[in-house]
């Protein structure tokens, strides 16, 4: 399981940072800052983050998005890979777009 933190200031590039279960120092009561972060965009200070992962908890999916326009990004994750990167599976500001599931390792 993985617990994420969004963390965004005025002024401040928005952050997403997360502990997963299985990391030893993740317990309850602990500081933020004690938090891995897994995904940041300085360069966006006005981007926003929503996390959630698959039922299965395989993958972390990560929607971006900016003001209130009906359009997102999308990012994903393998936590069973140690320090697998994030992906860029939707990079384009075209659409709303959710994940539906996964299958033998194809998100849909």
């Amino acid at each position: 399981m993985t617990r994420c933190a969004l963390i965004s200031d005025r002024g401040m590039a928005a952050r997403l940072s997360c502990i997963e279960a299985e990391d030893s120092s993740a317990a309850i009561g602990t500081p933020q800052s004690a938090d891995r972060l897994v995904y940041e965009r300085k360069d966006q200070p006005d981007w926003a983050f929503s996390a959630d992962t698959t039922d299965d908890g395989r993958y972390l999916l990560v929607s971006v998005w900016r003001s209130t326009e009906p359009k997102n990004l999308l990012l994903y994750r393998d936590l069973r890979r140690k320090n697998a990167p994030m992906v860029e599976l939707i990079g384009e500001w075209k659409a709303s777009y959710s994940v539906l599931g996964h299958q033998g390792g194809t998100l849909y």
